[in-house]
């Protein structure tokens, strides 16, 4: 008799560690995609071309919170973040972005330390290049909107009770509509994103059975 109530706390511990507990702020550094395509409209000249930038980079800062149910090790989380993006081409070229994005993922624990999550996100911001002059070009700086959408495979390993680190890797497509009073300027950028991130777990204390 006595066994029966401690083999039942067992089940009931074991159910509770295998939830994917996400409550989490975190840090990401984050490689975007190399290659573009844009469009240049100004007096007299309507020039499209394709290129590749020598850097894209952006720092993610934000939280995710997950909304599994007690004993069950997948679930809905949802993600809040500001990006800082700067990408170069060549030291005449260099593309800012400052935006929100918001994320939609679905969590699965694999053990107590490791979870893995399919994610969407769409991200919209305010975007700038300024351009150095080229025999080709005169300098000019436009600035606009620009809209991103893609989806990232992730993973985080939780080395203790509040920290752990993550990896994402993924596709993004990101279109920007820029101006200035005689320029006229369309970029897209396309292809693989790569982020690694260190992730404070605001509280790593599963959802509660009863």
């Amino acid at each position: 008799m006595i066994r029966t109530p401690f083999l039942l706390a067992t089940v009931v511990l074991s159910l509770r560690a295998v939830e994917p507990v996400v409550r989490d702020a975190s840090l990401e550094f984050e490689l975007r995609p190399l290659s573009y395509e844009y469009t240049y409209v100004a007096p007299r000249i309507n020039h499209h071309e394709e290129d590749d930038f020598d850097t894209a980079l952006a720092i993610v800062v934000g939280g995710r919170y997950g909304f599994g149910s007690p004993g069950v090790p997948h679930g809905l989380v949802l993600g809040a973040h500001f990006v800082a993006g700067e990408s170069e081409a060549k030291d005449i070229l260099t593309y800012s972005t400052y935006g929100g994005r918001a994320t939609v993922a679905y969590a699965y624990a694999l053990t107590d330390s490791i979870t893995v999550m399919a994610e969407s996100l769409v991200e919209y911001g305010w975007g700038g290049i300024d351009f150095e002059q080229t025999p080709a070009y005169s300098a000019f700086s436009v600035d606009g909107s620009y809209i991103t959408m893609g989806a990232q495979a992730r993973g985080s390993y939780a080395f203790s009770d509040h920290w752990a680190v993550s990896l994402g890797v993924g596709y993004l497509h990101s279109s920007a509509a820029l101006e200035d009073d005689t320029v006229d300027l369309t970029l897209d950028q396309d292809g693989l994103m790569v982020g690694l991130g260190l992730v404070w777990r605001i509280s790593a204390r599963p959802s509660v059975l009863w």
